[in-house]
């Protein structure tokens, strides 16, 4: 043979048949000869590989699978078919390491050899919740499908799959995957209340929704759900939920404070507008309203609340008088942006409320000497 490769033209050779031949009487010497002597693009690896292990004699040795493994560049085989061949040939499953090649193939994103395993291994011989997880963390959506349609789900860890999907860094749950879990029947098995609140404090309306198809609001933590969705300033799901939710399983005195303190930088009166309409006027604190964080649209929600509520229910002295602290309170600095940001404001408040509920001397006095002419007009 090798006088023959050395001095004929190798074209005239069927070298891929020779290959698969000296693998399949495990002839581990030609297979090196080959290997030495032909250009190893021109050789067909993986069924040289797939010969080896299907030899004809049906023996143990792996020499020959093993020395193409170690030898030849990996790029050269496709491990998809190999994988295949080897958990089909009667290889004994028990004796392999399983669970640990399963989970080499989640580590290295191999979607296709991950298949390969869910097809052709007994489940109960790899870590089903690692997969699961995993899958679920990477949004490999079909691989987990395949789980929950052909794994009894007492076997799967659904809860921590669930938690994985709804917390994903920086950009929030997963909606096709969460919406995949919960077609199923999974609700003994996760908690539907941080499903709700995790969809509620990224704004997911349809997840919402369907949670609250799928589940009786009544037993759900309604009121946590609702102060999640306002304190992230959510005002579409706000107004699904105050439509569709009987709104008695909401504490809306502390949904609005939360409205009203929302720590997000598009806050603006829209919501608060939705909110007063359904809160007793007398539950609502004009002074905490005026502490808001965003400042910028501070004058939007006041003047809001002061178009929509009874007067004679507020303590209007009390929410002046927290306005004209904050300009002329202990901290004298930057009295001058303080005053462009609230002096608008006291003037609204002049404009909108009754001035004899209002004890205005001293105010008038300091106006006098800002000389803030406008202010003292309204006075």
């Amino acid at each position: 043979m090798r006088w023959m490769l050395n001095n004929i033209d190798q074209r005239i050779f069927d070298m891929n048949q020779l290959m698969k031949r000296a693998c399949e009487f495990k002839r581990l010497d030609i297979v090196q000869f080959l290997c030495e002597t032909i250009n190893h693009n021109q050789l067909d690896f993986t069924a040289a590989f797939v010969a080896a292990i299907n030899n004809v004699w049906n023996d143990t040795d792996e020499s020959v699978s093993k020395w193409l493994i170690n030898n030849i560049d990996l790029q050269l085989f496709d491990m998809k078919q190999i994988t295949s061949e080897v958990l089909e040939v009667g290889s004994d499953h028990d004796k392999l390491n399983m669970r640990e090649a399963v989970r080499s193939v989640c580590f290295v994103d191999k979607i296709d050899l991950l298949e390969c395993f869910l097809h052709n291994v007994d489940h109960s011989l790899y870590d089903v919740h690692h997969v699961l997880k995993e899958s679920c963390r990477y949004g490999w959506i079909h691989i987990v499908k395949w789980l929950l349609d052909n794994i009894e789900h007492t076997s799967l860890d659904i809860n921590t799959a669930m938690h994985t999907v709804l917390h994903r860094d920086f950009v929030g749950p997963d909606n096709t995957l969460v919406r995949l879990l919960l077609q199923y029947p999974i609700n003994d098995t996760v908690d539907v209340d941080e499903i709700i609140q995790e969809c509620c404090w990224w704004g997911l309306v349809d997840l919402v929704q369907l949670i609250c198809d799928k589940n009786d609001p009544n037993q759900l933590d309604m009121k946590e759900a609702m102060n999640t969705a306002c304190s992230r300033n959510h005002f579409d799901l706000v107004e699904w939920m105050l439509a569709n939710i009987e709104n008695n399983l909401f504490d809306l005195p502390t949904a609005f404070d939360k409205a009203i303190h929302a720590d997000c930088d598009d806050l603006n009166a829209s919501l608060i507008t939705i909110l007063i309409n359904r809160i007793d006027n007398e539950l609502i604190n004009m002074a905490s309203l005026l502490k808001i964080k965003d400042k910028d649209c501070l004058y939007d929600i006041v003047e809001c609340v002061l178009g929509s509520v009874d007067h004679n229910k507020f303590d209007f002295q009390e929410a002046f008088n927290t306005v004209y602290d904050t300009i002329y309170g202990d901290d004298d600095s930057d009295i001058n942006s303080k005053k462009e940001k609230y002096l608008p404001l006291i003037k609204l408040i002049l404009e909108k409320v009754n001035p004899e509920s209002l004890e205005l001397t001293d105010a008038l006095n300091q106006a006098c000497r800002d000389c803030s002419s406008d202010v003292v007009t309204y006075y």
